[in-house]
Formats: structure tokens, C-alpha cells, sequence
């Protein structure tokens, strides 16, 4: 599989794990061109939604490790496991929290073609809860005059916060 199908893939699956866990039934309809569209379209309660996908790492060194290994550039260690490539985090809800304000701030100032538009900010922080979510959801700030629809966080619960796919409506 190319590394541009991978993408379109997990940008597929993020936009149905999206719809699951907010409750609303859709049905994927099709991809959005990469130019002036965003990433996917469905159909959702007889209305065309298009739904840009984001994902927020810790640092871009993560996302660079998720991606090599995923495309089958390298392999994973036997052990299963392996250390990050950028080292040690220091204040990692801080971290993944300005990344989450970059994405957002990044999508809010791009324009689209299609009607009705969603985003959706999938947070790829295995360190995170709720609580640090909680406590970062009150710093966010979302530009006036944006283009969506509605803006959500989305990540995979810890066991302890039950283990499930949730989603956080911004705006």
C-alpha cells in the first residue's frame, strides 16, 4: 500500500471512529480532491458532509516514527516495543495541547469549496486522559470566522477512562 493510500485510509477511519463515537449515523461517499475539499465526504442524515481530518502528535518525531513503520520502511523492533525517537517528553499534556492549537489554528485560516464542513483533530498522545484533556480543552482557542460547522477532538481513552474512541465538540 502507498504511503498516500495509508493516509487516506487512516483519515477515513478517524472520520467513522469520529461519527460512532459523537452518535450520528453517516455513510462514507467519497474522498475529497487534496486541493480546495476537505478530506472526506458522507452522508449524513440526507446532507453531504465533508470532514477534514487532522491528526496532533507530541513532536513531528512521533508522527515520523507512526508513518516509517506503518509504510513498512523500517521494522518494528522483535521486542514490540521501542523508545521515542525524540527522547524523553518533558510536560507532555503541554506539548500535545499546543499541537492540538497549531492544527487548529492551521485549519481555521484554510478555505474550502464544499458546503457543510466539519474538522476533526484526532490527538495521537498515548500519555493522555481525560483530566489533561479536560484541562487542556479550556486553553483552546478557535479563531472567529471559520469555516466549520463544528470542530472536534478526538483520541483512544486510557483503560482507566474506559478504553473507548471519544470525541470533544469545540465549536
Amino acid at each position: 500500500m502507498t504511503g498516500e493510500s495509508l493516509k487516506r485510509n487512516h483519515e477515513r477511519a478517524v472520520g467513522e471512529q469520529l461519527l460512532k463515537a459523537i452518535g450520528e449515523p453517516g455513510t462514507f461517499k467519497r474522498l475529497g480532491n487534496d486541493q480546495d475539499e476537505p478530506d472526506l465526504f458522507f452522508d449524513i442524515g440526507g446532507r453531504e458532509v465533508g470532514i477534514e481530518i487532522a491528526t496532533a502528535y507530541y513532536e513531528n518525531s512521533d508522527a515520523k516514527d507512526e508513518w516509517t513503520l506503518a509504510r513498512g520502511e523500517r521494522a518494528m523492533p522483535k521486542e514490540g516495543f521501542e523508545p521515542r525517537s525524540g527522547g524523553v517528553l518533558v510536560n507532555p499534556d503541554d506539548l500535545i495541547c499546543k499541537r492540538i492549537q497549531q492544527e487548529i489554528t492551521d485549519k481555521c485560516g484554510k478555505k474550502y469549496s464544499a458546503g457543510e464542513i466539519w474538522l476533526c483533530i484526532e490527538q495521537r498522545a498515548a500519555l493522555s486522559d481525560a483530566k489533561s484533556i479536560e484541562a487542556c480543552l479550556g486553553t483552546l482557542n478557535v479563531p472567529s470566522g471559520h469555516g466549520f460547522a463544528h470542530i472536534y477532538l478526538t483520541y483512544q481513552a486510557p483503560l482507566h477512562d474506559g478504553g473507548e474512541y471519544a470525541a470533544f465538540q469545540l465549536a
